[in-house]
């Protein structure tokens, strides 16, 4: 069967970009970064887009319901990280190293996609799909971590 893909996007960010900054002075390090992305849209179900699931559809609107892709909103990340080296002797090195990721706690959309199950809705003697809500994933909430590596 042939899936009629015509316009839609793929799930990764058309527009992104990046940005951090490394200060660095006497063993200690901090790096503060920032990561935004746009132009988002849910991954495609190529499922949903068959001939044969469209088939069940009588109307223009049901069929724009089945085809449309949803855009999803900007999203933004700030990180922190804060580092400490000290050489314990001439073979040894200690680092401590201390993170905050999401330091907005923004709990926007990460990433989604198109489930591939369709309802069938049955109204007398007509039968209509309507497409299952997407599945979304959201960014984790703001997030510490502490590091303690010796290295020799």
């Amino acid at each position: 069967t042939t899936a009629v893909v015509r316009g839609c996007r793929v799930g990764t960010p058309a527009l992104s970009a990046y940005g951090d900054l490394l200060f660095s002075y006497a063993g200690w390090a901090v790096r503060p970064s920032i990561a935004w992305s746009s132009m988002r849209y849910v991954s495609p179900s190529f499922v949903r887009r068959t001939e044969r699931v469209l088939s069940y559809v009588s109307s223009i609107e049901g069929r724009d319901v089945l085809m449309h892709q949803e855009h999803l909103p900007a999203a933004t990340s700030l990180d922190l990280s804060i580092s400490k080296r000290m050489k314990l002797n001439d073979v040894l090195t200690l680092n401590l190293q201390f993170s905050v990721r999401n330091i907005l706690n923004s709990s926007g959309v990460y990433s989604g996609y198109e489930q591939d199950r369709v309802r069938r809705v049955k109204a007398g003697y007509m039968t209509h799909l309507s497409p299952f809500a997407n599945k979304l994933t959201y960014a984790y909430p703001r997030t510490f971590y502490l590091s303690l590596s010796l290295w020799f």
